[in-house]
């Protein structure tokens, strides 16, 4: 983007305070080993769903290519992973393994991280051996299990932009009704057989490649694509909504009281978030502030969020006992320093490639019609 879209909204900013919620929640799930039902750590991936599918669905239609619109994707979110990747296994991981440097540098599974930690794997990697003291042993990076998520939901956005189903607004406006619609009778428990068939699809090896669909064991991974679909709404609907500070306010302080009162796991919290949280983020987002030119500065969102969590781990690895509260304050300085490193050397100089021309998508849309 360039500084003059960034200086229209306060999106990176938002962006930072995701990724701060998030580095917040983690600080004490590494700290003690147990899940914390903070909502800082939900409400910040929640966060970036939201605006993810209100800015990628922008992108598509600014330019409705294909393979542009993927390269794009690609060189945001690769090159650095890659580098994170290479951090992990060559610096943090010598300095946490419990094996002789030599048995650690020449063993395969050392390496298979860097695999094990892109987005096509949906599972937490690992390094065996590194982290073998820690709360959390079996988790390098924790910060990852999204990405898979995120980036499945980026090739839908190209898929149905292909086939001309996102300039038809009225049916994504559909499928975010009935995406509601499954996640309340998720969080009521109505419709327990979903499990079952999520069982089904995981035992014949299917499950994993259609994640945001029926990863029904628990419901909380569904919201991330129902926030990103409503992302996706908001944009394409923005020329009809009007946002309103005081229907803010007004859905904020409904969320605070169910939150309160009724705990961050009860259904009707889990309801009014998923439905008032898009609507809440993107009047923030859109607004005029002198927040809007937080952007110019750089992104770090990003390279906080892959950086924390082994920054993190390496610090409980290093300090033991250390309290969730320290360990925050420490990892959030030490992940802005190299979010700032991996903004400026990596993911900026990554995207000054992404005007690479590319074949167009004409031929597959002319199958496609011939096939209608």
């Amino acid at each position: 983007m360039s500084n003059t879209i960034h200086s229209t909204n306060n999106f990176d900013f938002l962006r930072i305070v995701a990724a701060i919620f998030v580095l917040f929640t983690h600080s004490f799930y590494l700290q003690s080993g147990q899940k914390n039902l903070q909502p800082f750590g939900f409400l910040g991936v929640g966060i970036f769903f939201i605006i993810s599918g209100y800015l990628i669905t922008q992108s598509w239609n600014s330019n409705p290519d294909f393979w542009r619109f993927l390269w794009k994707r690609f060189l945001r979110i690769f090159p650095a992973l890659f580098v994170m990747c290479l951090f992990v296994i060559f610096i943090i991981g010598p300095f946490t393994t419990t094996l002789p440097l030599y048995q650690y540098f020449t063993k395969s599974t050392t390496y298979e991280y860097i695999e094990t930690s892109s987005v096509f794997y949906f599972e937490h990697s690992t390094i065996p051996s590194v982290f073998e003291n820690n709360p959390v042993k079996d988790i390098v990076n924790v910060s990852l299990g999204t990405l898979p998520i995120e980036f499945e939901l980026y090739i839908i956005i190209a898929i149905i932009g292909v086939l001309g189903i996102i300039t038809k607004r009225k049916y994504l406006l559909i499928a975010g009704f009935f995406g509601i619609l499954i996640y309340t009778c998720l969080v009521l428990n109505t419709i327990p057989m979903l499990t079952s068939i999520y069982d089904f699809l995981n035992s014949i090896g299917i499950a994993s490649f259609i994640i945001p669909f029926v990863k029904f064991t628990t419901y909380i991974p569904l919201s991330y694509p129902t926030f990103f679909l409503l992302g996706s709404i908001f944009y394409l609907y923005k020329d009809k909504i009007n946002f309103d500070y005081k229907l803010v306010l007004s859905m904020a302080t409904t969320l605070i009281i169910c939150y309160f009162y009724l705990g961050m796991q009860n259904p009707i919290f889990l309801i009014f978030l998923t439905i008032f949280l898009p609507y809440i983020v993107l009047f923030f987002g859109s607004i005029k502030t002198p927040l809007n030119k937080f952007g110019d500065y750089g992104d770090y969102s990003y390279g906080i969020y892959i950086y924390g969590g082994p920054i993190q781990q390496m610090i409980v690895s290093k300090i033991p006992g250390i309290g969730s509260i320290e360990l925050f304050f420490i990892a959030l300085g030490i992940s802005f320093i190299f979010a700032f490193i991996s903004w400026n050397g990596i993911e900026s100089r990554a995207l000054k490639y992404k005007s690479i021309k590319f074949p167009d998508f004409e031929i597959f849309k002319k199958f496609i019609k011939n096939i209608e």
